[in-house]
């Protein structure tokens, strides 16, 4: 059952679109860490209210099934009815701004172009929201933003793919900690977290 207490309940949206044709596309990435993450916590997903959802120990996972660029309706009946505050709701989705791969986490922000974020922007009227961007990184010059958000992974990247999602799965599970002093471990450059291990390492025990 949910909390009681609607101060200790939390919303994590994976955004994308549904059915078979796109679950595979760089634009259904939001739904893959989601996936993930409930596989890892041995949880499965239920179908109603719009979307695939799940809850545990007051926090609910929700994949809205309306398309991506309606996804702000789900979200915001969840946020009602549940009573969630704006900053106990985090969105996981796609980011062409990004290199493949890199995470950034931001308590609020624009929506940089993204259907989904800017919908439920609309709908919910505030930038107020946090967001994990997953990076999907930028088309090819022959290949439009369209054919790159809706296209598959190469092979490169699906190989790459399990190991982005338990990063991204980390990340979500250090905000559902954390808040937003997660931002200052999950938005490090790779090459800086390098770094810090290499340091880290050489101290003496």
């Amino acid at each position: 059952m949910p909390s009681s207490d609607p101060k200790s309940r939390y919303l994590v949206a994976g955004l994308g679109n549904p059915g078979k044709r796109y679950a595979k596309t760089r634009h259904n990435l939001g739904f893959y860490v989601l996936d993930h993450y409930l596989a890892q916590q041995g949880l499965a997903w239920k179908k109603g209210r719009g979307a695939f959802w799940t809850q545990f120990s007051g926090v609910f996972f929700v994949k809205p099934q309306s398309y991506m660029n309606l996804s702000g309706g789900v979200v915001y009946q969840f946020l009602r009815f549940y009573k969630i505050a704006l900053a106990h709701f985090l969105v996981v989705a796609d980011d062409t701004a990004l290199p493949f791969g890199r995470l950034r986490l931001r308590e609020s922000g624009s929506s940089g172009g993204h259907n989904g974020l800017g919908n439920i922007e609309k709908v919910l009227g505030t930038r107020h929201y946090a967001r994990l961007r997953v990076g999907v990184g930028t088309p090819q010059e022959d290949s439009d933003m369209v054919e790159h958000v809706l296209g598959r992974f190469t092979q490169k990247e699906a190989e790459m793919l399990p190991q982005i999602a338990s990063e991204a799965s980390q990340a979500i599970e250090l905000w559902l900690q954390e808040g937003a002093n997660a931002m200052n471990v999950v938005n490090v450059h790779p090459k800086q977290k390098e770094n810090m291990d290499e340091k880290n390492e050489e101290k003496p025990l």
